[in-house]
């Protein structure tokens, strides 16, 4: 499909029926709808009223997982946008119904020399394709099979969770033809994709910002990326649940606090300036303090799934809560409503009984989201005696 120096293409962009009726589609999860449960208790310590909906049992598509295996395909992207097109210029990303969208992000933050990947307009489901602009150099082809594991936001802990994970097992469980396509530039990426049984022969790394044309192409979408787990991702996490915990010889205390003190430093994005206090309060009343990116993969996985209740600051920490009980207690300790309802679907699919408290925002920092953050840390422990 690709010519480097002379092709222009209009592409189309799919719709789940469409993705659907496309051959080499397979439909891993159907659809359902099912409605978030509400959390235990929400306490608003901003002092700001902050709106939510979260007392709402709001309806959520669960499922719609496609897996889909695409022959002469073109992959370019990074971050939140990851684009497939086909060799009849059907056009796809992750997120389904997101696409427009995320295309539309996008082209607000193309970014300039040395990057090379197709320039791109949108008008309506039609998306045009301009790869005269790129050098045969940074193209990079592979006539082979590739299974594409990135996930969006592939430097964030949490959607390797949720997205690569999945893709890994199930490239394992295939019987891992060809290769497996990600970008695995850290350390501890690398090490997570060994632990799921794929030797480092076996990956192939995908570059930010370059064009990849791939001779057979396998990658798994989703309706909406909502943060909601279906249940064929859930089996994938209670195997691997249960697996570390033949295997990990850690300590596991029945109740968590999920700190991130080494990380937060004055000045991080959303420090909370008193987490000391808040981590000392909570180890006064049987709460053992973690910080799972310190400890081996192994070891974070077994911590989270015997634990009863664990505490956290809203954030990809505590994203490790996919391989928690149903039924296990949670306490997600967030700096503002900015990501909550994605969280609250998150907690809701996997079965916990969660809670949400809301802490106060620094005022002078305006970096909103990520802006720094302090906790009544007297009401929270008060709050919390009720709840456990």
């Amino acid at each position: 499909m690709f010519q480097a120096q002379n092709k222009v293409i209009d592409a189309r962009i799919l719709k789940l029926d469409e993705a659907l009726s496309k051959p080499g589609v397979t439909l891993l999860e159907p659809i359902s709808v099912v409605r978030r449960s509400r959390p235990a208790f929400v306490l608003d310590l901003s002092g700001e009223n902050l709106p939510h909906h979260l007392h709402h049992e709001d309806p959520i598509e669960l499922g719609g997982i496609l897996k889909s295996e695409w022959d002469n395909a073109t992959l370019f992207g990074w971050d939140a946008f990851h684009a497939f097109v086909d060799g009849s210029a059907d056009f796809i990303c992750q997120d389904i119904n997101g696409t427009a969208s995320r295309v539309d992000r996008h082209l607000q933050h193309q970014p300039g020399p040395p990057y090379q990947i197709p320039r791109l307009s949108r008008d309506g489901r039609m998306v045009r394709l301009d790869f005269t602009s790129i050098s045969d150099d940074l193209v990079c082809r592979c006539a082979g099979d590739i299974y594409f594991g990135s996930p969006i936001e592939p430097l964030n802990w949490g959607m390797w969770l949720l997205h690569c994970i999945p893709s890994a097992a199930d490239y394992v469980a295939s019987g891992q033809k060809g290769l497996f396509g990600c970008w695995f530039k850290l350390r501890w990426q690398r090490n997570l994709l060994n632990f799921m049984g794929i030797a480092d022969e076996k990956l192939f790394q995908i570059d930010e910002w370059k064009t990849h044309v791939v001779g057979r192409l396998t990658f798994r979408s989703y309706p909406n990326i909502d943060l909601y787990v279906g249940q064929h991702d859930r089996e994938t996490f209670t195997a691997i649940a249960e697996q570390c915990l033949r295997h990990s010889e850690a300590l596991r205390p029945s109740r968590i606090f999920v700190s991130r003190r080494t990380r937060s430093a004055p000045g991080a994005a959303r420090r909370l300036a008193n987490e000391a206090e808040l981590a000392d309060a909570l180890q006064a009343i049987g709460f053992a303090v973690v910080e799972p990116d310190l400890l081996p993969f192994e070891d974070q996985v077994a911590l989270f799934a015997s634990a009863t209740t664990i505490v956290g600051l809203g954030g990809a920490g505590l994203f490790n809560a996919v391989f928690a009980k149903s039924g296990t207690q949670l306490v997600s300790i967030e700096a503002s409503n900015a990501f909550i309802h994605n969280h609250a679907n998150l907690f809701s699919s996997l079965g916990l009984s969660y809670a949400i408290v809301f802490g106060q925002r620094d005022k002078l920092d305006n970096r909103w989201p990520h802006h720094g953050w302090t906790i009544d840390v007297a009401r929270v422990i008060a709050q919390l005696r009720l709840f456990i």
